[in-house]
């Protein structure tokens, strides 16, 4: 039980740090925290226009939370 855990979750911190390796980095931290507080006062930053790609930008849905966090990893943790 216990290594079946370990290794889960093993596996969930070591995707996470493939997908995102700057997820370590406190630094990075600040930029998220930049990028949401930018985002409830309105104001746009250029890393978040630079890091959306064309085809969330061509297609007519509305973005959801799940691609929000998506864009907002890719744009600080990468």
């Amino acid at each position: 039980m216990f290594t079946s855990v370990f290794f889960l979750l093993l596996g969930v911190f070591s995707g996470l740090w493939i997908s995102w390796p700057g997820l370590l980095v406190i630094d990075n931290y600040s930029c998220a925290r930049e990028l949401i507080v930018k985002s409830r006062k309105n104001q746009s930053d250029i890393r978040s226009f630079l890091s959306i790609p064309p085809k969330y930008l061509l297609r007519n849905k509305k973005i959801t939370k799940l691609d929000e966090i998506r864009l907002l990893a890719d744009t600080c943790f990468r």
